[in-house]
């Protein structure tokens, strides 16, 4: 039994032939979307998208006082 399977993605830098099947693409692919980690934020983005939403855009980030360095949320 081969493992190889080729599939659609919709991503531009995707491998459409992956030996872990769609599974482990899906673990990597850029298109899929994931939910924001911070707590109360609950955005929906694309993974090549989140990473930069989770540090620059959520309203629910933590950032670090420039007194004190303790790290406080945006909101």
């Amino acid at each position: 039994m081969q493992n190889d399977v080729t599939f659609l993605c919709h991503s531009p830098s995707a491998v459409k032939s992956s030996a872990g099947g769609f599974a482990a693409h899906e673990k990597v692919c850029p298109m899929v979307t994931v939910a924001c980690q911070n707590a109360g934020c609950g955005a929906v983005l694309p993974r090549s998208q989140i990473g930069y939403h989770v540090a620059h855009e959520c309203v629910h980030r933590k950032i670090r006082c420039m007194w004190c360095s303790k790290g406080w949320g945006i909101q």
